[in-house]
């Protein structure tokens, strides 16, 4: 029997994506939850929608899949969402207003038989992306200088080759050049193996 999407899709034969493992992407898990219009209390509640649940194909841009398909990292679903709860405020904007012969209803009536769908034209939200790119902007600053601490060591090192084979003069303080030295004597049987 086909899984039918957390957002209320009809089954069809569209790809279906798991909810995120709410231990490992919390956050994610949540602004997921939140989109499908659902409140999780509980752990139990979670981890049934993280197993039990799935969102169908549809609700992805083709920004929010790699090469292969799959979901990036920072993919939430942003198309064809259903549509806000009716708010006390905003309620005469919202529903639909029937005109007929001010015989028998008023022209300012509000049809009390019209039902709530799926809105497919709401706009994505993009305080969820932003919050998303933010954490990815961070991470891409992390491997970025992990990155040129690398560069840096490896910099390093061969400047000590160098200096220890003869290649450059060095004048520093004897202890660095002792100690590499050292260093260079102790370890010396691996460059033998070359």
């Amino acid at each position: 029997m086909p899984r039918r999407c957390a957002l209320g899709c009809p089954p069809s034969g569209t790809r279906m994506h798991c909810f995120p493992d709410p231990e490992k992407y919390p956050d994610k898990f949540l602004t997921w939850a939140n989109l499908a219009g659902v409140k999780l209390e509980t752990a139990s509640e979670k981890e049934y929608y993280h197993i039990n649940k799935r969102i169908c194909d549809i609700h992805f841009t083709p920004e929010d899949k790699n090469r292969y398909n799959r979901l990036n990292a920072l993919a939430v679903p942003t198309l064809h969402l259903p549509a806000n709860p009716v708010n006390q405020n905003n309620s005469a904007s919202n529903l639909v207003t029937v005109e007929q012969p001010s015989s028998s209803v008023d022209s300012g009536s509000i049809d009390g038989s019209v039902t709530k769908e799926h809105n497919y034209s709401v706009i994505s939200r993009p305080d969820w992306k932003d919050h998303f790119k933010q954490k990815s902007n961070i991470c891409e600053i992390s491997r970025l200088r992990r990155k040129a601490i690398n560069i840096l060591l490896h910099s390093w090192c061969r400047s000590i080759n160098r200096i220890l084979s003869g290649k450059i003069v060095y004048h520093g303080d004897d202890f660095t050049k002792n100690a590499a030295q050292r260093y260079y004597n102790k370890h010396r049987h691996y460059r033998n193996k070359k």
